[in-house]
């Protein structure tokens, strides 16, 4: 909830030239001052809660920023992991979050019903660059 998002200005293009028998780089064009690249870091939680998407939601979800960590109805946290691994040589950006259906289903009669409890209910994936999870089934 206190992380922050890494944005990246970029002003200009690099041309598409040759500096001494070489293809111009973005790093050349950049030493050379042809381009401009400024990073910063905007709060995470502001991004994705601006101030649209706050005033455009469904009221008829209760939202609390602060407990979305939270299984609904209980006062235990989702299992939410992120980090990057690497698909065909290009660092990819990863998350998982999920639950076991025990957690998810508590105060229902969920015994003797198709769900394996001690399964877990999941979206996304720590070792595949995907948002597909079991939340659908």
């Amino acid at each position: 909830m206190n992380d922050s998002l890494q944005i990246i200005k970029s002003e200009g293009e690099t041309p598409d030239s040759m500096i001494n028998g070489k293809q111009l780089t973005d790093i050349r064009a950049l030493e050379l001052g042809l381009i401009k690249r400024d990073t910063f870091y905007v709060s995470a939680k502001n991004s994705i809660f601006d101030e649209t998407y706050l005033n455009t939601r469904n009221e008829n979800f209760t939202l609390d920023i602060n407990t979305i960590s939270k299984i609904p109805f209980t006062d235990l946290d989702y299992n939410i992991e992120a980090s990057e691994i690497e698909k065909g040589k290009v660092a990819v950006q990863v998350f998982e979050i999920s639950a076991s259906y025990r957690n998810v289903l508590i105060g229902l009669d969920a015994e003797n019903k198709k769900y394996a409890l001690d399964n877990l209910l999941k979206v996304g994936s720590m070792t595949e660059a995907s948002l597909n999870g079991n939340w659908g089934e």
